[in-house]
Parts: C-alpha cells; sequence; structure tokens
C-alpha cells in the first residue's frame, strides 16, 4: 500500500552527539560557517560563552589541553573523524541538516555545544574532570 497520494510531514529532529579525539582540520566549511546564537540559546547562551571561556583557563593549566588557533577553521560535520562519525552517510546528514529537517548538534569537549556548521580549530581536550563541568 505505502503511502501513495498522502503527502508525508516529517517533523524536525534535534541530535546530539558527541565529539571524538580523531580529527581533521581541513579548512572545509558548510552552511556559511552558520554557527549557535543567542536565539539559539536564549536561556543557556552566557553559560555557553562562560563555559568556552572557561575551557581556555583550564587548558592553560594543562599540559594535555590544547586550541591549534593556527589550525583552519572546520566546520564541525567535517572536523570530528572517529569511527561514529564514519557509521553515518555524510550525504544524507547533510541533506536533511539544509532541508530544514534534522539539526545535529555536537558536543564537544573545547567548545560546549555547536552547530553541525560552526566553524572550529582542532584541539585537543578530554570530556572528563574539570573540563567536563
Amino acid at each position: 500500500m505505502g503511502n501513495r497520494g498522502r503527502e508525508v510531514i516529517r517533523t524536525p529532529v534535534a541530535c546530539f552527539v558527541p565529539c571524538c579525539k580523531s580529527k581533521n582540520a581541513s579548512g572545509r566549511i558548510e552552511g556559511e560557517g552558520r554557527g549557535l546564537t543567542q536565539e539559539d540559546l536564549p536561556n543557556t547562551w552566557n553559560s555557553l560563552l562562560k563555559g568556552r571561556n572557561g575551557i581556555r583557563r583550564i587548558a592553560d593549566e594543562r599540559k594535555d589541553s590544547y586550541i591549534d588557533l593556527n589550525s583552519p577553521q572546520t566546520s564541525a560535520i567535517y572536523l570530528y573523524r572517529g569511527a561514529m562519525y564514519n557509521q553515518f552517510n555524510l550525504n544524507e546528514v547533510l541533506r536533511e541538516i539544509r532541508e530544514g529537517c534534522l539539526r545535529l548538534f555536537i558536543i564537544s569537549a573545547w567548545y560546549g555545544i555547536v552547530d553541525a556548521f560552526e566553524p572550529l580549530h582542532e584541539y585537543e581536550a578530554e570530556m572528563k574532570g574539570e573540563i567536563a563541568r
């Protein structure tokens, strides 16, 4: 039978996925470098900014966390190269995002919550201890 003659209505989905250690700062930018804005997070925007500033302070105190500001900024969807990111069909995910059916957020150990298209520098940080808080 199928859905012949019926319009399929799709509800937009927000999906949160973790970052990973494996990264490739290729410089590839998607979606004109769209990132999160205060409009996206009206109640928590200041907390996100505070957290992003806090990680820089923590990283200065630790030898195992750093950001490479000389690396080319790369949209988050292209930066992470771990096993989980290799499992999904990137073209399908990008199509879903562009069509407004999917909003993909990545939980980053350095940046906090980021939009899939947000340009990021390569970094090293583990989501544990003070960084996770």
